[in-house]
């Protein structure tokens, strides 16, 4: 059981009942406590504890005598001392301590108590105690917020024979252990654990607060969101550890950079808010939003990294964008990620057209879904042929969308909406069975496809179901797994989590292939190579010089051919076009290629076309 003992800062008023009047109501004037006497924390069963809470008080309440009673059982008891209080004392404080815990209604024990309810509760329940004075005080947090009560006996004492003098013998605190765990879960439950922020919750109610102020006084209310960017980044590189130290920072530089009355959460994650009560006008807003924005994005040293980290920023002004609490917080949200599209450490203030293109987002996605449902997708596939002699090794398929508006759309326009909005599952998977009965086709029709290469993203593999999916594609369309690659990005080894590494190792089990996509434009990857078994790494075209005779390859296009051999892996270069990279691949050995010299990405029917008309590039 732990007690609410100790010293703590909380300024409050109490007041000094006469019980000798016999009469409720007699009271002194308010006697201001230099600090507060009963925080929480303090296990109850720390003798050495309690005794630096008793040498506190002794010296805080200008006390020659002082003792803590902390909840024991379902009463009190007497647990530190000190040491010039007799044991008849003692004892006959201890009597007095459960009298007056009997006698003080419930609504006191740890509970918010009305100032002008607490002389009236105090005469009551000390009537006949026959102690010098009793005090009650208000225990606040360090926020000003109340949370129990103190209860100080005074009485005379013979600390030793012959002498009496006037000191506090007692002090009681006014709440029992389960006032404690309530309260304890209220923050739990209001407050982020790792800053001491306010969370989503708590902030929300305390932008209706600055609403309703404002609207009286007839001033502006903002919200800003701040978001870092490429944190995750700091966690995947650094760790969690060094992440959490760098939040904890950025939490405290935004309390330094703001006023007492606006008010600061962390709403989860690298995402934290900021509610400004009474600015003049949106341009003071800014103002404020570009210091915070300053103060986060300056350098800081967490352990021995050197680290700067910037926020992307989103503005918005009551009531010039948003009425209430649900529009501002939302605009706010959409000006931040339009920050973050922007560039990093961006501060941007919403405007209605951020509305409109938003609307225009949730059409978009409803869009894309029913074009997965009803197959309205297309289809293309681009060769890839061996060097030097051109015979076909493979053909990638490659998804098309015919929007009905905005006309023939590429991967990079809709892919990532696909990725954000839990689609992708859906719309790889349909590629898939697409791909393979187009591939079961062909075979009939006597062509010759040595191997489908399909693209899958990080979120596939982390299904555990995804393996046995594509199992049973290739059972239902008469595709050998031995036949299908699936094209993973080059990011996928080092970002790929447990679930994402059991997935490709599951698929491997079943015979599929795996290829590293858009290899060699980060150099980091090399390290992980050798912890996911890749059949396939494909060059970024990037490195395979210009198409211009005059110009060279990178020297990495060399390295990553004998690296292909080393590992086991075929080498496959994308984006060939023109007959001196061919020239180029053909030197460093490279496997195969492919490219718009080769042939561009085209229907179903045109690339049996192509295959019968020879693969001669």
């Amino acid at each position: 059981m732990r007690a609410l003992v100790g010293a703590s800062r909380a300024l409050a008023a109490a007041w000094a009942v006469d019980p000798g009047s016999r009469r409720a109501g007699s009271v002194h004037a308010p006697v201001e406590l230099v600090d507060a006497l009963l925080p929480v924390g303090v296990d109850d069963d720390d003798q050495a504890a309690l005794g630096r809470v008793v040498d506190a008080a002794l010296v805080a309440l200008g006390a020659r005598a002082v003792a803590v009673a902390v909840p024991a059982g379902d009463g009190w008891e007497v647990r530190a001392a000190s040491a010039d209080i007799p044991a008849a004392t003692r004892s006959a404080m201890h009597e007095r301590m459960v009298r007056l815990a009997t006698a003080l209604p419930a609504r006191l024990w740890g509970r918010p108590v009305a100032t002008s309810a607490l002389p009236e509760a105090a005469a009551r329940a000390v009537a006949g105690l026959g102690v010098a004075s009793v005090e009650l005080s208000e225990l606040r947090r360090g926020d000003g917020e109340r949370f129990g009560v103190a209860v100080v006996l005074r009485d005379t004492v013979a600390s030793a024979p012959g002498s009496d003098s006037t000191g506090v013998v007692a002090v009681l605190a006014a709440a029992l252990a389960h006032a404690v765990a309530l309260d304890r879960a209220r923050r739990r439950a209001l407050h982020d654990p790792l800053t001491g922020l306010a969370n989503r919750q708590l902030f929300a109610d305390r932008v209706d607060r600055a609403l309703a102020s404002a609207q009286r006084r007839g001033r502006a209310t903002a919200v800003c969101y701040l978001d870092l960017d490429g944190f995750k980044d700091v966690n995947d590189t650094l760790g969690h550890e060094v992440g959490d130290a760098v939040l904890t920072r950025i939490a405290d530089r935004l309390r330094d950079a703001l006023r007492a009355e606006d008010g600061l959460a962390r709403l989860g994650g690298d995402e934290f808010a900021v509610v400004l009560p009474e600015v003049p006008d949106p341009a003071a807003a800014m103002h404020v939003a570009t210091k915070l924005a300053a103060a986060v994005g300056a350098p800081m040293e967490v352990g021995r990294y050197r680290l700067a980290v910037t926020p992307s920023v989103g503005v918005a002004v009551h009531p010039h964008d948003g009425l209430d609490r649900s529009a501002l917080l939302r605009h706010a949200d959409l000006a931040m990620y339009r920050a973050k599209a922007s560039g990093q450490g961006r501060v941007v203030r919403f405007t209605p057209e951020l509305a409109r293109a938003a609307e225009r987002a949730v059409g978009f996605v409803d869009e894309l879904r029913r074009a997965i449902e009803v197959g309205a997708l297309e289809l293309r596939y681009q060769p890839q042929v061996a060097v030097p002699d051109g015979s076909l090794v493979a053909v990638e398929a490659l998804v098309r969308w015919r929007h009905p508006t905005l006309g023939l759309l590429h991967p990079h326009d809709f892919l990532r909406t696909a990725e954000e909005t839990g689609l992708v599952v859906a719309l790889d998977t349909w590629v898939l069975t697409r791909a393979c009965r187009d591939v079961r086709e062909w075979r009939r029709a006597g062509l010759v496809i040595p191997r489908l290469a399909v693209n899958v993203v990080a979120v596939d593999l982390a299904d555990p179901a995804f393996p046995g999916v594509v199992a049973a594609i290739c059972e239902h369309t008469g595709l050998s797994p031995h036949d299908l690659e699936l094209e993973i990005h080059e990011d996928v080894p080092v970002e790929a989590g447990g679930a994402v590494r059991s997935g490709l190792a599951a698929l491997r089990d079943r015979g599929v292939h795996l290829a590293l996509d858009d290899f060699g434009t980060r150099p980091t990857v090399i390290a992980h190579l050798t912890e996911v078994s890749i059949d396939t790494i494909k060059v970024d075209g990037s490195l395979l010089g210009g198409p211009d005779p005059t110009q060279g390859a990178s020297p990495l296009l060399d390295g990553i051919v004998a690296l292909g051999r080393t590992l086991g892996s075929r080498v496959v270069a994308e984006g060939v076009e023109g007959p001196a990279q061919r020239e180029r691949l053909v030197r460093s050995g490279c496997d195969a290629m492919q490219g718009h010299l080769i042939a561009s990405p085209m229907p179903a029917a045109e690339l049996r076309a192509w295959i019968d008309a020879g693969t001669e590039g």
